[in-house]
């Protein structure tokens, strides 16, 4: 929920609850879209089905995931209350199933949000490129950033 909390008051909120030398952990999580196998084929069921739903969430194909997260050296040192602003990345993957993969998207704000009718469309579309491209199956990368900051 990081994300959600405006920069100047998340920071006052940390500064406020952590000791000083304290350390202030973020943890974000990403879909690695560049090395997914199925990106293009996924791209395509949203260009059909959704063309309006933009990119700006991090289930979407065609997005920049980690654009949410930000510059945290840039944020901690705005932040005048943190320090040491330090960020290691953690890459995995997870396969899904077609219908765990779907059931995970319906998860997301992003495709709650859509019309039902449009929603059913892209849905279905992205279970039947699996299907068909994947064999029944996607294999996600991920990338866990972990950033760390010590409070002044």
């Amino acid at each position: 929920a990081w994300h959600w909390v405006a920069p100047e008051l998340r920071y006052q909120r940390a500064h406020a609850v952590l000791a000083p030398g304290g350390t202030l952990a973020a943890l974000w999580t990403f879909p690695d879209w560049t090395a997914c196998d199925l990106r293009d084929v996924l791209r395509n069921a949203y260009r059909r089905t959704a063309p309006r739903l933009t990119p700006d969430f991090p289930m979407h194909p065609a997005s920049d995931p980690t654009r949410l997260a930000g510059d945290w050296s840039a944020e901690i040192d705005a932040s005048r209350t943190f320090a040491q602003p330090r960020v290691t990345t953690h890459p995995w993957s997870q396969s899904y199933t077609s219908t765990a993969y779907v059931e995970l998207l319906r998860t997301h704000q992003d495709h709650i949000l859509l019309d039902p009718e449009q929603q059913r469309s892209l849905l279905a579309a992205i279970a039947a490129a699996i299907e068909s491209e994947g064999g029944g199956t996607v294999t996600l990368p991920f990338v866990t950033r972990v950033c760390l900051a010590t409070r002044r």
